[in-house]
């Protein structure tokens, strides 16, 4: 485990500015709640004269979102863009509306918040692994270029379900018909493949997909299945022992983005004092990680599970099919 000490001292240095560079342009998709917020309020605590562009869709909680995060760092610069980030076409004017006004991108945060719904969008997706999956992965696809430029402080950070990746249902990789009890693993699983395919197209990004444990956010004062009914019960009693407290999860997703222990497969800057991650090929350093709550690299058998999905042609499956879903909506 990496602990919280840790991680705060990690943090601490960033306001070095021979370590870590001053104005930092950082991109943060889901930031006007929960992880998202918590995460851009740490890192304008952390960093020196920041740019963060947070996207959400309500500017009323952004206002206040950006108000936080002006009082803990009155030199930065905070801008909001609304979107609903569950349209791929939305997803693609967000990050021409980025391209327009920046040239580096450090680091992309990927917290959108996510809805159990089983209806699909306008854009015949899934809604729940629209949000989940395909909008994450072209935002990240999209800003490729400017990451690249950002190079060797270059990170994606996906804010899922690392470390839990399951069967990928190849017949079904929308997930319509996948069960509520499975739905995670197949999406968890398509998530971590596809950040290995962007990592071939830029070796010098490094890529984190991250489970960021139980976080009391604003998706369980909602309604919802007679599940989640009951989970919020639990959760109500066991909160102070099972619960990441929110200043802590924005504190590791810093961490998270930021850390040279998750470095690129290619370029990093990595020291001798500097410990690298395992990735999740099973290879220290390789580029693209799998990680839990406690910032550390999921186990053996998952590494041995993507093996296999590698082997056996599902993460090529995945991508071919994930590049069709995006040639027809964009073809619309």
């Amino acid at each position: 485990m990496v602990n919280l000490i840790t991680v705060q001292q990690s943090n601490s240095q960033l306001k070095n500015t021979s370590i870590y560079p001053s104005e930092p342009v950082a991109v943060i998709a889901g930031g006007t709640s929960g992880i998202g917020k918590a995460t851009a309020k740490a890192f304008a605590k952390s960093t020196v004269c920041p740019r963060v562009y947070i996207l959400g869709r309500s500017q009323e909680s952004a206002d206040r979102v950006i108000g936080e995060c002006k009082a803990l760092n009155p030199k930065g610069t905070f801008k909001f863009i609304g979107a609903d980030l569950s349209l791929i076409k939305n997803v693609d004017d967000v990050c021409e509306r980025i391209k327009r006004y920046e040239s580096r991108i450090n680091p992309l945060i990927l917290s959108t918040g996510m809805s159990l719904s089983n209806t699909v969008t306008e854009e015949k997706l899934h809604r729940l692994v629209a949000m989940a999956y395909y909008s994450r992965i072209r935002m990240a696809q999209n800003l490729l270029h400017l990451l690249s430029s950002a190079a060797p402080f270059a990170r994606v950070v996906v804010v899922g379900a690392g470390g839990r990746e399951g069967h990928v249902h190849t017949d079904d990789l929308q997930g319509l018909k996948v069960s509520l009890r499975h739905i995670r693993g197949h999406i968890t699983a398509m998530i971590t493949l596809a950040l290995e395919k962007l990592a071939q197209e830029a070796p010098t990004v490094s890529f984190v997909h991250d489970y960021p444990g139980t976080v009391r956010t604003a998706l369980f004062d909602r309604g919802g299945t007679w599940i989640l009914q009951v989970f919020k019960a639990f959760l109500w009693l066991s909160e102070r022992w099972l619960c990441v407290p929110i200043e802590e999860c924005g504190e590791r997703h810093v961490f998270l983005s930021t850390t040279p222990r998750y470095a690129p497969a290619e370029g990093s800057q990595i020291t001798a004092k500097d410990s690298v991650f395992r990735g999740s090929d099973g290879q220290t350093g390789s580029g693209v990680y799998s990680v839990g709550w406690d910032c550390e690299s999921s186990p053996s058998s998952v590494e041995t599970l993507l093996a296999t999905q590698r082997e056996d042609g599902t993460a090529d499956a995945i991508w071919r099919h994930t590049m069709d879903q995006f040639a027809r909506i964009t073809a619309l």
